[in-house]
């Protein structure tokens, strides 16, 4: 009786501790760069495990949700700082701005000084 006990909890536990995935993947995300390593950050000493846990929960592939949150980050960054593309690379868990160029482009087919405010001409800048 106690062993059927055990196993109904355990899932449960599971199911809270993915449900921190994304959070731990934001907060860590300079470190965290591949799904390995963001399962490592979790706890899980199964990669399989977590990936088919985190798709019951989150209803999608770790790895499109890193993506994702990847370039909702970098995007985000672009828009509201003054940060040069280099900072704002290492700050996603990319080395470079040419990886973040790259990861823009295979992602979302533009660059990332799309996400760049204009800069508009002011009477008193002539």
């Amino acid at each position: 009786m106690n062993e059927s006990l055990s196993v109904s909890i355990h899932p449960i536990k599971k199911w809270l501790d993915i449900e921190q995935a994304n959070e731990v993947l934001i907060t860590r995300m300079d470190h965290i760069r591949t799904v390995s390593a963001w399962a490592e950050c979790m706890n899980y000493t199964s990669l399989p495990e977590f990936r088919q846990s985190y798709k019951l929960c989150f209803g999608k592939a770790c790895k499109d949700a890193m993506v994702e949150i990847r370039l909702n980050r970098a995007i985000e960054l672009i828009k509201s700082s003054d940060l040069k593309l280099f900072f704002i690379a290492q700050q996603v868990g990319l080395c470079n701005e040419f990886a973040l160029y790259k990861y823009f482009m295979r992602h979302l087919g533009i660059p990332p000084s799309f996400y760049k405010p204009k800069r508009t001409m002011n009477f008193l800048d002539l």
